[in-house]
């Protein structure tokens, strides 16, 4: 659906008035998304990735990014935009504006919630990996039997944040060292950081046609009966 087709382009006919403390959490949004796009990462995320091998030739691998300074200063508020529990990360947002969708009930109400579900859709795209080339690790365990895990985007954010940039020396951390080949799984994973940056900079585009509606903004609360 291009912008000018979708429904979210008319902020002022589909939603109701979003609170103070709503108001705020939208901003913040919009900031994030912002600050993250200008990221140093940005201007080198690792698209290309060389992988060399042959007869009685060891396995090599040329993968040129930004850097692991750049990474570092970006996976943090990476985080918050991701992690669904986060009030300003992109899911949440997305469900603000879903219920405030439904509380209007406009004309454009199943249309608004079709784009926003769209939104939501293709982040779960996104983090299953579709249309990228799949990496599965196997394990042959003690008693003969393997394994096989697909090294979904999804997988391979939660091992890097939790188990390299954020935290280390946990489980987490063994599991991403048991990759034999670490610039293809480094490569994926900052492919889906490059890929969700440009769906929630779609959302940020939604996010401040609201922040343009006066009216629909710092609303005081209802009265209680």
């Amino acid at each position: 659906m291009s912008s000018a087709d979708s429904p979210l382009e008319h902020a002022s006919v589909i939603y109701s008035p979003f609170s103070v403390v709503e108001t705020a959490r939208l901003r913040q949004f919009v900031a994030d998304v912002e600050e993250l796009a200008a990221s140093t990462f940005f201007e080198n995320p690792g698209g290309k990735i060389t992988i060399r091998a042959g007869i009685d030739q060891t396995l090599t691998t040329q993968f040129n990014y930004a850097g692991e300074e750049a990474v570092r200063a970006v996976v943090g508020l990476f985080r918050q935009l991701y992690s669904h529990n986060e009030p300003t990360s992109f899911h949440a947002i997305c469900q603000l504006l879903a219920d405030h969708v439904r509380e209007r009930g406009s004309e454009l109400m199943r249309e608004a919630l079709d784009a926003l579900n769209e939104y939501r859709e293709l982040e779960r795209r996104i983090l299953k990996g579709e249309g990228e080339i799949a990496m599965q690790m196997t394990r042959r365990h003690t008693d003969g039997t393997e394994t096989t895990e697909r090294l979904t985007p999804r997988l391979l954010i939660d091992l890097f944040l939790h188990g390299h940039y954020l935290h280390k020396g946990n489980a987490k951390s063994d599991k991403l060292a048991q990759w034999p080949i670490p610039d293809m799984a480094k490569h994926v994973f900052f492919g889906a950081i490059t890929r969700l940056r440009n769906l929630w900079w779609a959302g940020r585009n939604a996010v401040r046609r609201i922040l343009s509606c006066p009216e629909l903004l710092n609303a005081a609360p209802a009265p209680r009966p």
